[in-house]
C-alpha cells in the first residue's frame, strides 16, 4: 500500500456523513463502506480522491473476511 491511512470503523453502528471534527476541514468525497454478513452497512472512512478509496477497498477486501467494501460518491 502506498501510505493510505485505513482508519477504524465508525463505531457504535452509526451511520451517515462524519462530522467535520472527523474528517478536517477539506472536502473528502469519496466513502468506503463496508457490508458485514448480517447486511449492516458501515462508513470506513472517507478519501479526497477516488484512486485512495478504491485502493482502501480493494485492500480490505483482499484480507479475506465475509464482508464486502464498495466505493460511493458523497
Amino acid at each position: 500500500m502506498s501510505g493510505i491511512e485505513i482508519s477504524s470503523y465508525r463505531r457504535g453502528g452509526q451511520n451517515g456523513p462524519m462530522s467535520a471534527e472527523e474528517t478536517g476541514d477539506r472536502p473528502r468525497r469519496w466513502i468506503v463502506w463496508r457490508q458485514d454478513d448480517n447486511g449492516n452497512r458501515f462508513e470506513v472512512n472517507r478519501y479526497e480522491s477516488r484512486a485512495d478509496a478504491d485502493e482502501v477497498a480493494a485492500t480490505m477486501e483482499a484480507r479475506g473476511h465475509k464482508q464486502i467494501y464498495w466505493v460511493a460518491e458523497v
